[in-house]
């Protein structure tokens, strides 16, 4: 999340830079010192670019991390070694925030420990995340289950 906010920031000033001064590839210099600045800016928007595909690499390599964590947590939640699988879906929530289904893995992991409030916070937090994603069928689903369990 922090990621994808940061590379919001770099292409708001990215655009910001375009917008303020009128930068086009195509404009020609009419003195030596606007050269530069263009040729500054050129520079500037490159680095901007590079660091923005660097930021998109990373994010995508912690939504492939969290995945990896996950599936270890089932492996671990499959063996009933829920403590285990509780550790990596920790894992898997720490590098996406926004993974529904390791908060509602988490919390069943949990529930299986005796942790009751631990397991409703997480499916609650599952349910939000579901809602939000559009995921309305898990989202009525974790409802359903947090009904029973009151």
């Amino acid at each position: 999340m922090k990621i994808k906010l940061f590379a919001a920031v770099l292409l708001g000033a990215f655009t910001f830079l375009n917008l303020s001064f009128g930068f086009n590839h195509e404009v020609k210099a009419q003195s030596e010192g606007e050269l530069e600045e263009l040729e500054e800016l050129n520079e500037v928007t490159e680095e901007l670019n590079n660091l923005l595909l660097q930021l998109e690499d990373l994010g995508n390599l912690n939504l492939q991390l969290a995945e990896s964590h996950y599936e270890d947590g089932n492996s671990f939640f499959q063996e009933e070694d829920f403590n285990a699988a509780i550790a990596e879906y920790d894992r898997a929530i720490e590098l996406n925030p926004e993974y529904a289904e390791a908060y509602t893995n988490r919390g069943v992991a949990k529930a299986q420990l005796g942790d009751r409030n631990g397991a409703i916070a997480d499916l609650q937090q599952a349910a939000e995340l579901f809602k939000q994603q559009g995921n309305m069928s898990a989202f009525q689903e974790i409802q359903q289950i947090l009904g029973q369990g009151q």
